[in-house]
């Protein structure tokens, strides 16, 4: 299960070992970029869900506004987010 994570995560990847016909696993350089890029995206995708359940309950409604402030306030951070991975991307160590 770990393994799986860290795949869907982008901090690892598959390969396969030509010679001894099984997988490896290999960290690379872009490994940081692509984890956090995931991880805004998928942010990202639950603030469109948050925002829309706050439509759908009303902004008249105490609950609706809580949601739409909620997935606008994780909209925000995610796009921050990816504006920033992509600006330091290329960061030299």
């Amino acid at each position: 299960m770990a393994v799986g994570y860290l795949t869907r995560q982008g901090l690892i990847r598959r390969e396969r070992d030509p010679q001894r016909r099984r997988d490896i696993y290999v960290v690379d350089d872009d490994a940081w970029y692509r984890s956090a890029v995931i991880s805004s995206r998928q942010t990202l995708a639950a603030a469109e869900i948050t925002k829309e359940a706050g439509q759908t309950l009303g902004l008249d409604t105490p609950v609706g506004r809580r949601l739409a402030r909620g997935g606008a306030f994780l909209e925000r951070i995610s796009l921050d987010a990816l504006a920033s991975a992509e600006r330091w991307r290329d960061l030299l160590p």
